[in-house]
Parts: structure tokens; sequence; C-alpha cells
């Protein structure tokens, strides 16, 4: 057996957890099993769904474009993913880690990253053909999967491998990748707590000369006892320690870190004597944590605002923790059935459920009384006067499209609904996004819980038949069926007589390889026909459309190469 065989051979019992023994025995034969050694850095914990636009959206991963540089030793046949030195990220919320900002390199998501470096870690197609790696020459153009190269992209490495690298004329250049910028195991600290005692002058603007231990750099794991001088008479509150750096303080929150009311600083009357509050610095967000109390859960308790991403046992995703015994959390997980939950939370105008799909640029109405209800399972388990109704959808200033409600919309009280609330302005979205509305209420052993009501802005989709061989937009408006959507996988009917046509926004998340008639490719109109756009083997071209609010956005049209005759299912892959 030659060298080249007899190390696929341990490949392929070391993947299958067996080790090699016998150049002769079959994996069933193998007696010692085998494990592979897996860095921290590489394990994600957050869990990450097969819709990309929910991925993003939920602040754990950015599409990004990266540059391909070819490695001198392949022969040509590979490329490295390289940082480049002007970030280009197309899809993202802004830096979770770094308080919504743009990213940067060397801070918040990016604090271990610079021009320059190789990509690695990234999102595969694995989870979901949304995460497809989208390979592209010095122009741009989509160099496609079946490219006569036969390329082959390697998510973890970041290395592209060409089969044929000299098959066709496109050279790579660019690679658009998702990168997860989520919680990894290497991210938990085994660092113990340090307690930094501090005194701090001033009002608003506070500082401190001298720390007990003297420090000279602001750490996470530094716990700053402060007691503080004067109160503070607003909310935009900073602190800087040793001259180190001034940066904001904020209070958790459930929907994250939220300004200082006045008076949340009770200082000492002509000194620093005063009460004393507990201060973590956040390092992705460079600000302040504020806590009236310690921030390390007392022993045997957890106390943790910040609201849990996925459910485990009676625990739901979304919940949080205010002093919690863990004997009582024990029982949330393994013993829920006497628990109090929120078993439904609706939004109405005039007694109509609000919808939960809006088409871009259509308006949530002020000027109104929207009543929210909800249903209990189990209510008495609920403390009174915890309820809140809060609107927590993030404001950022590359969303100045959100219009916010000017009523006081975050507020405490009794558990009975419903409960009116008059919008003063209007609500809308001139692109994709969602507004999420939480109610939240406090079970009696100090277990958050919420449920929220969340509305979707989309485009439409339009499709159908014609027997015209070009539409125009009007036309492409007026196709049979419409449908909001976020993205194009599955199946879809096409009824009509005539030219098969599906029309999606350009936007990469309705991104696909094939449409397949009966599991064969559909057979498309190409150049001939006007339809000289290509991205792979699928032809298409560009139609600009205003929807029925008067957004405009700009269209793929797709068309079958011949009319048919009677309704067809295409799947889109």
């Amino acid at each position: 057996m030659a060298l080249i065989d007899r190390q696929a051979q341990i490949a392929f019992k070391n993947l299958l957890g067996k080790s090699q023994t016998s150049d002769v025995f079959g994996l069933a034969n193998e007696a010692y099993g085998i494990g592979f050694e897996v860095q921290a850095k590489d394990v994600t914990i957050d869990s990450i769904s097969s819709n990309s636009t929910t991925t993003v959206q939920n602040g754990l991963a950015i599409q990004v474009r990266v540059n391909l540089s070819p490695d001198a030793a392949s022969g040509g046949k590979a490329y490295t993913s390289i940082w480049p030195a002007t970030l280009t990220i197309l899809r993202s919320i802004g830096d979770p880690n770094n308080s919504l900002l743009p990213f940067e390199y060397g801070k918040g998501s990016l604090k271990n990253i610079e021009a320059g470096d190789r990509v690695t870690n990234l999102i595969s197609d694995s989870i979901s053909s949304d995460y497809r790696a989208i390979l592209r020459d010095s122009s741009l153009n989509e160099i496609p999967p079946k490219d006569a190269k036969e390329w082959i992209y390697q998510y973890n490495s970041g290395i592209l491998y060409l089969d044929l690298p000299n098959a066709s004329p496109s050279t790579p250049t660019y690679i658009d990748v998702f990168y997860y910028i989520g919680t990894r195991l290497s991210d938990f600290s085994t660092k113990t707590q340090t307690n930094i005692r501090v005194s701090a002058t001033g009002s608003n603007t506070y500082f401190a000369t001298y720390s007990t231990p003297m420090i000279d750099s602001y750490l996470p794991n530094y716990i700053f006892l402060v007691d503080f001088y004067g109160y503070n008479t607003g909310a935009t509150v900073s602190l800087n320690i040793n001259s180190i750096g001034t940066y904001s303080v904020f209070k958790p929150s459930q929907n994250g870190p939220i300004p200082l009311i006045s008076g949340d600083i009770i200082g000492a009357t002509g000194g620093t004597a005063g009460q004393i509050y507990y201060l973590v610095y956040n390092q992705g967000g460079k600000y302040f944590e504020f806590f009236y109390s310690s921030p390390v859960s007392n022993s045997g308790n957890l106390n943790n605002p910040v609201p849990t991403k996925y459910t485990v046992g009676g625990v739901q995703s979304g919940n949080s923790f205010n002093d919690v015994n863990l004997l009582e959390v024990f029982k949330d997980i393994f013993y829920p059935e006497n628990m109090g939950r929120i078993a439904t939370f609706s939004m109405a105008l005039n007694n109509l459920n609000v919808s939960k799909t809006f088409e871009v640029g259509q308006t949530l109405s002020g000027g109104l009384y929207y009543t929210f209800s909800w249903v209990f399972e189990n209510g008495s388990d609920f403390k009174d006067q915890t309820l809140k109704i809060e609107d927590i959808t993030v404001v950022t200033q590359s969303q100045t499209y959100w219009t916010t409600p000017s009523a006081p919309f975050t507020q405490s009280s009794g558990l009975t609904g419903p409960r009116g609330f008059l919008f003063s302005n209007d609500i809308k979205s001139d692109y994709p996004n969602k507004r999420t509305f939480r109610l939240s209420v406090e079970r009696s052993n100090g277990t958050i819980v919420n449920k929220d009501y969340e509305i979707d802005w989309m485009w439409k989709v339009y499709y159908g038949a014609s027997t015209f061989s070009t539409l125009t937009a009007s036309q492409v408006y007026n196709l049979t069926n419409k449908t909001l959507s976020t993205q194009s996988s599955g199946s879809w009917a096409l009824p009509g007589d005539g030219y098969k046509y599906l029309s999606f926004p350009e936007n990469s998340t309705y991104n696909f390889t094939d449409i397949e008639y009966k599991g064969l490719p559909l057979a498309l109109a190409g150049t001939p026909s006007g339809y000289s756009y290509s991205s792979g083997d699928l032809n298409y071209l560009f139609v600009t459309v205003s929807n029925v609010n008067g957004i405009s956005k700009q269209y793929k049209v797709y068309r079958s190469k011949n009319q048919i005759g009677a309704t067809i299912s295409v799947k889109l892959i």
C-alpha cells in the first residue's frame, strides 16, 4: 500500500472515531478510539439560524468582502483569504461589541484582527446555503460554484482551492463570506475577579487620581468599588480613573446598556465617603457598567439582567434573573410545570390584530391608540407591579428611517390588561427591517419572563406568467402573484399561460444557485433574448420597480426560455 493510500485510510478511520493499528483491519476491527483537539477559539457558543438575515440581525455575524491572495507554494491552485486594508461590510447591524458603531480593526468584535491577517473560522454553507461563499473576479462579477475551475472554499481555514486553475479566464480576487462575531468558548475568562477601591470627585464627569491597588489599565476582570463626590444631575455620566481614559457609565438592562437617570449616584456632601457603587469596564463596548450591588452573584444566587439566548429546559430564550437562588434556577429548568408563563402576547388596532408583516414603506399610523393584550399561564406565580411593555427596537444613526413613538413606552404596572398606548408618530421603514415590542414580567423567584411581538418590513416578490418576452416595471408589478418574503429558497407555483416569470429584489438575502423543474434545471431565457446579466448558470435582467408605497427597488427578473401553458412548480436552491 502506497504511503498516500495509508494516509487516506488513517484519515478515514480517524474521522469515524477509530485509530489505525493495522492496514488489514476494517473500521469495525479497530479497538482503539480517537478524539480530536479543538481550540477554544474555534468553538461557537451561540445558536446560528439557518437564515443568514436572522443571524446578522441578532448581532452574531457580519457578511464581509475579503481579498484573495495567491499562495506561492501551491502552483496557482490555492488562495488565502485576507482581511482587506479597507473593510467592506456587506451586511451588519453595527458592532454589537462596540455600541453598534461601525466595525474597526482592533476594536470590539474585531479587537484581535488587523488588515492583512488571514480570515478563518467562517460560518459555512453546511448550516444553510444562505451562508454560501460568493467568489468574485476583479470586476466583482461572480465566479459561480459550477465554474470550470472546479473551486472549493474551505471555511474554517479560509483557503480557496482550484482544481483546474487555468480552465477559465476569470481570476479570483474577492470572496464574500459570513464572519461569526458571537460568543466563542475562548471568550469565557478563567481569571478571578479583582476588587479595585476608588474615590471619585466631580459631578456627572467624575475623576479619580488614586486607586487601591494602583492600576494603569482597565481590565474586564476588575470590579471597581467607587464612592462619588456629588450626585449625578443628568444621564450623561463618565468616569476617569488614574488618567487611564474617560468612558461613559451605563446601567445594564434586559435590552442592553441604558443611560443613568438623575440621582442614580448618591454622593457624600463635601467629600467622598458616601455609598459604594460597583462598576465593571466593558472592554468590547468601551464603557463602565454600573451596579448597586456586586455584579458577581452572591453564593448560590444568579443575578444577570441579560436575556438568555436559547431555551434550556423550562428556562426559555429571553429569560433573565434578578438575584435568583440557584435551586430555583434548577427548578425552572427541570420542573417547569407550575411556573408562570406568557402564553400569548398580541397587538391590535380597533380590535383587529396588527399584521406581523409590512411591505417596505408601509406605515404603522401614529395618532392612534394601539392595544396590547396577553394571556398568562399560572399567573399567580408573577409578582404584582412588575409587568413592563417596551419598544426594544435598536435605533442607530444609520437607521434614520425609524420613527420612535413619543408616548411613554416603558411602563411598570400591575398584571391586568389589556393596555392601550398612544403612538404619537408614524412608524415605518424604507428598508427591510424589524420592529420589536416586548412584554416582560417577573416570577416570584426573580426570574424575568419575556415575550416579543415582532413586525417585519419586507420586499414583495412578483411572479406569474406573461406572453411578453420582456417586462416593463409596471408589467412586473402587475404579475399575477405578489408575496412578502425574506428569502427565495423553496418551491414556487407559477400560474398562467405564457413565459413563467420570477422577480426578486437585487439583494444578497435572495441568492440562489439553480431553478429546478421536476428535478432538472429549468431552461431560462439568455443573452439572445435580452437577459444578459448572469450569476452562475442563471441569466436575468434588471428592472427598477416602485412598490405601492412609492419605494423603488432594483429587481432581478428571471424568465423561462419557452412559453408554458400550465401552472408549474419550480424549486429554488
